[in-house]
Formats: C-alpha cells, sequence, structure tokens
C-alpha cells in the first residue's frame, strides 16, 4: 500500500480497498518534512494542489478584520487541507493559513491529478466530499460559539473537542496529549490570552481540569460532561 492510501486510511468507508485509485500517483506524491511553527501554506496565496497529514500536528488560522490570528482547526494524520479547490474551475486562493505544531510530514498532489483519480474511483470521491461537509460543518459551529457563546462556555466546549480527538480516557480521567499553551488555547476560544486564563482559573477551582506540562487533565469527567 503506497504512502498516500496509509494516510487516507481513516477514510476508508467500507472494507474496499483503494489500491487500484492510486497506482499510477506514486512518483508523483512529494513528501516534505517541516519544523514546528513552519508553514505550509498561507491564507490568500494561489492554489496549488492537495496537502495530506501523514505525521505531526497542524493548525489551521485566519486573520479576522483587525489582524487577530484565530484557529479556525486542528489537524492530525489522514486530514487533508486545501481540499475546498478541488473541482475549482478558475484560479483560487488558500482560505486558510495551514501551520506546523509538532514536527511532521506533509504530503502533497497537484489538483489536477487528484482529481482525474477521484473521477476515476468513485468510492473515494465520496468520503472526501463526505470529509469536506464535516469542515464546513466545523466551521459552522464555531462561527456560531464564538458569536453567541460566553467565554467560560466556549473553553468547555473547546477543551471537550480536544478531548474526542486527542484524549485518552483512563477510568472517570481524560488526559489530552497534546502540549498546549494559554496562548493556543485562546486562539481556539476566540478570546483575550487574559480572559481565557481567568476561565482556566475558574475551570482549575472547581476542580474540574488539572494543568501539567501544559497538558490539559480532565479529573472527573462525567461531572464535566454534565456541563455541557
Amino acid at each position: 500500500m503506497n504512502e498516500i492510501l496509509q494516510v487516507l486510511d481513516k477514510l476508508t468507508l467500507s472494507q474496499t480497498p483503494f489500491e487500484d485509485c492510486f497506482q499510477c500517483l506514486d512518483s508523483k506524491v512529494i513528501k516534505k518534512k517541516y519544523s514546528r511553527g513552519e508553514v505550509i501554506i498561507s491564507e490568500f496565496e494561489e492554489g496549488r494542489g492537495v496537502f495530506f497529514i501523514h505525521s505531526g500536528l497542524v493548525k489551521l488560522t485566519k486573520l479576522d478584520k483587525n489582524g487577530k490570528e484565530l484557529i479556525v482547526s486542528l489537524k492530525t494524520r489522514g486530514d487533508i487541507i486545501t481540499e475546498s479547490g478541488l473541482f475549482n474551475k478558475r484560479e483560487y486562493l488558500y482560505t486558510n493559513t495551514a501551520t506546523m505544531i509538532h514536527e511532521g510530514e506533509i504530503l502533497y498532489i497537484n489538483t489536477s491529478l487528484f482529481e482525474a483519480e477521484l473521477k476515476a474511483c468513485p468510492l473515494l470521491i465520496e468520503k472526501v466530499i463526505q470529509n469536506m461537509g464535516e469542515q464546513i460543518e466545523e466551521f459552522s459551529t464555531r462561527l456560531f460559539e464564538r458569536a453567541y457563546l460566553d467565554i467560560y462556555s466556549n473553553l468547555l466546549i473547546t477543551i471537550e473537542k480536544l478531548s474526542k480527538k486527542f484524549g485518552r480516557r483512563l477510568n472517570n480521567k481524560i488526559y489530552i496529549d497534546l502540549p498546549i499553551s494559554v496562548y493556543d488555547l485562546s486562539l481556539l476560544v476566540g478570546a483575550t490570552r487574559e480572559s481565557t486564563s481567568r476561565a482556566l482559573s475558574k475551570l482549575k477551582s472547581t476542580h474540574l481540569i488539572e494543568l501539567k506540562e501544559k497538558r490539559i487533565i480532565i479529573l472527573d469527567w462525567n461531572k464535566f460532561s454534565s456541563l455541557l
């Protein structure tokens, strides 16, 4: 199984393999290693292709009208970024900036080559469309949360989402295996660092969470989830 198939393993819709879909792409896939903090693509940069996360952790961000950075989502192995440019008949610009948070490798495929393979593999195109729908839903939900929820409620939901994606459960505790600073959390919540810090202190004072080496531990998942 080639590298694209390994990365797309989480996108498998059924037990049907995708080997035949990517036989001709082995020699056309570009793999590049990125260091922590290195920018993969920039918002409003001319689109060049489709990127897959082979390893590491990537944050997608946008700038608001005041130039403040907001984290749209966090992406891990198997996730696709820049899929919004697929089957776009005109030139397009990337809608987010993608930055490597943890060192890792990214796979890149020219858009037209990937589109040709999608046309030849209906099972795969169905899954990519599903992935795109999930991204739209995630973005819409995040916009709603930032617009209508207070910082404390927004922080609760953000930590819950992190626990689902990066959490490891042990009895009634959840260990979120993701080094994250208060500043990073503030970007996810869409609030100032000071406001986020106060909301975190409130959570810690009620013994719901603990911060240890920049990792969040939910001390009582049942009690925490009852607040959502």
